[in-house]
């Protein structure tokens, strides 16, 4: 990982953000049930599923966004996620496709939610007035997918970059500090 990268675990040791700390300790890696969670259980097809789809359904819930967008492979059981938390905003599915192309983000409405499901062959994006963005990155244990979320915590425009075993996050935000993060659990 390339840049000032802070290496934390789920208990936010050496996490001086405030914003970044409470995402880590108290979001993604709270130890709450929600409502959803049973019906989580059972379309889930792993144990490692489940605790996925935990963390976006409370994602999703912490952040609220205006608009959700999924790219890559169709996923019915994201899409039940996301209308369980938020009943009235759209899903849009994107598909990528295998030669380059752009993809921008233009026009987007404030605080979006992107689901990056699978890996794109693309390095083109624009995030220009678009803030803030929240990008979920998924399956990083495919080698691809790995190298794009570092692509982008070399971005400019990406505030904040966290990176866990199975799935990273990225965040579009001014009102950040640039700064990417580890997090061992």
């Amino acid at each position: 990982m390339k840049g000032n990268t802070i290496k934390s675990n789920k208990w936010g040791k050496g996490i001086h953000s405030p914003f970044v700390y409470r995402l880590v300790t108290e979001i993604i890696f709270s130890r709450y049930p929600f409502y959803a969670f049973d019906e989580i259980k059972k379309i889930s097809a792993s144990k490692q599923e489940k605790e996925e789809l935990e963390v976006l359904f409370r994602l999703l819930n912490f952040f609220q966004p205006k608009q959700i967008k999924v790219y890559g492979e169709q996923d019915l059981k994201i899409e039940q996620i996301c209308k369980v938390v938020l009943p009235d905003v759209e899903v849009s599915e994107l598909f990528c496709v295998k030669k380059t192309q752009e993809i921008m983000f233009n026009p987007l409405e404030g605080n979006t939610f992107i689901i990056w499901n699978n890996y794109c062959n693309n390095e083109n994006f624009n995030f220009e007035g678009n803030e803030p963005i929240i990008i979920v990155f998924r399956k990083l244990k495919d080698l691809q997918m790995k190298k794009m979320v570092e692509y982008f915590q070399d971005k400019k425009e990406i505030s904040v970059c966290i990176e866990f075993q199975t799935f990273g996050i990225a965040i579009v935000n001014s009102k950040f500090q640039k700064q990417n993060y580890v997090i061992n659990h």
